[in-house]
């Protein structure tokens, strides 16, 4: 009784030492599927040895407890449905695994598997897992055949290069805040990384521009080219508060038609939460402008619709529950 309640205390002391750290501990390092749909699951621990025998796995259809005897250590632990007491199916075409301690309610570990193919293993790199066109069940993880290329370029709305002076770049691997890399951009505006294939999220901050995030779903051994375009700030036409009208007010676009680019400004009375949205003929929102708190003011806004079809759009501003909406016309 000593012993576990021992061994619980240290668990909690170094899992409460990783959360200081960025890494998250892990204990899944590698799954996959072999050619007839059996699972293979590697497991390591390495700061010491925990026996199984109060440990289960669940996925999303089945729950099953490992057979006794089994102990997870800095070596790599290979677990099949033999490891296990009953049947334990995963979905080969996406499913959901979860190591769990009987006296605990959460899970110490998830893994969100995805459809694999064939050949093709979940791999652990520090805090998160990679797809690898070469499993290594039962050894060390590597990244042969893990890789891609990831080419893009960083432009304003106009197409104009965004070069690196005043720009901050970053990108990482399955974070939605990625400052772990900072990203090199040249004066063409572009840039060329190679990544472990995961989710790929970039980052982008420049004066006058809204932040840009953007995400690439990336699989081994492939090349990807992106295009990044950072919109410009929601600029303020300086008025006197004395010269504004009194009620919320939507102008007309210009120019309309238009191609490709078009303005349009709208005016606040007071200061309120604003949603700028652009809507198709259908009804189908086609992007949303500006979201976020603005002061009392008139306001400019540039839609650049150079990936969308000619036809007839509308604008619309929403502001404390009133909804102001005008159409446009693209012509390409």
């Amino acid at each position: 009784m000593k012993k576990s309640i021992l061994y619980a205390s240290f668990i909690w002391i170094y899992a409460l030492t990783v959360q200081a750290n960025p890494i998250i501990l892990r204990y899944f390092s590698e799954f996959c599927f072999d050619t007839q749909d059996r699972w293979m699951l590697e497991l390591r621990f390495e700061p010491g040895e925990i026996p199984l025998d109060n440990y289960y796995l669940r996925s999303n259809t089945h729950t099953a407890n490992f057979k006794s005897g089994l102990i997870m250590d800095a070596n790599y632990l290979v677990i099949t449905q033999d490891s296990l007491v009953s049947e334990f199916a995963i979905n080969p075409d996406g499913d959901h695994l979860e190591l769990i301690r009987k006296e605990m309610s959460y899970a110490l570990d998830y893994l969100e598997i995805p459809y694999l193919q064939e050949g093709q293993s979940l791999s652990l790199y520090a805090d998160f897992h990679y797809l690898d066109n070469s499993p290594t069940i039962g050894l060390p993880n590597d990244t042969t055949n893990a890789q891609c290329r990831i080419i893009g370029t960083v432009t304003d709305t106009l197409g104009n290069p965004i070069k690196n002076e005043g720009l901050d770049a970053y990108w990482g691997c399955n974070t939605y805040f990625p400052e772990r890399n900072l990203l090199s951009i040249d004066t063409l505006g572009c840039f060329s990384i190679i990544s472990l294939a995961t989710d790929v999220h970039f980052i982008f901050y420049k004066e006058h521009y809204q932040t840009l995030q953007q995400m690439v779903q990336a699989l081994p051994e492939t090349t990807y080219t992106i295009q990044c375009k950072m919109i410009p700030e929601v600029s303020l036409v300086r008025q006197s508060s004395l010269n504004l009208p009194g009620e919320f007010q939507l102008g007309e676009n210009f120019p309309n038609p238009f191609n490709s680019t078009t303005f349009f400004e709208y005016t606040l009375s007071a200061d309120g939460w604003i949603t700028v949205q652009i809507f198709d003929i259908r009804g189908r929102l086609v992007e949303t402008l500006f979201t976020g708190f603005q002061g009392q003011g008139r306001y400019r806004l540039m839609w650049h619709a150079f990936a969308e079809p000619s036809g007839l759009y509308f604008y619309q501003v929403q502001a404390k529950g009133l909804v102001l909406r005008k159409k446009c016309l693209l012509i390409k």
